[in-house]
């Protein structure tokens, strides 16, 4: 049986492997340092992505941003997957 873990994608060496697959979805993104700035500066903001592995290797990705509004609350999610 295939073991998989979950974890917040932060360090710098995890983000280019988030790039990698981000890139899958996102063509348009062509440099991994601009992501990887670009991730930290939504950060910021209470950006977040999760990362699911299996071993050494990030096979999805869940990007999201806890939010609230008066006209509606709830989180903002966008998964990716390879």
């Amino acid at each position: 049986m295939a073991t998989f873990e979950v974890h917040k994608v932060e360090s710098d060496r995890a983000l280019h492997a988030a790039y990698l697959v981000m890139r899958e979805l996102r063509p348009h993104l062509t440099d991994a340092e601009n992501f990887i700035t670009r991730v930290h500066r939504q950060a910021e903001k209470g950006y977040c992505l999760l990362g699911v592995w299996q071993e050494q290797e990030l096979l999805a990705l869940a990007g999201y941003r806890i939010s609230g509004k008066i006209c509606c609350t709830g989180v903002f999610c966008m998964l990716m997957t390879l």
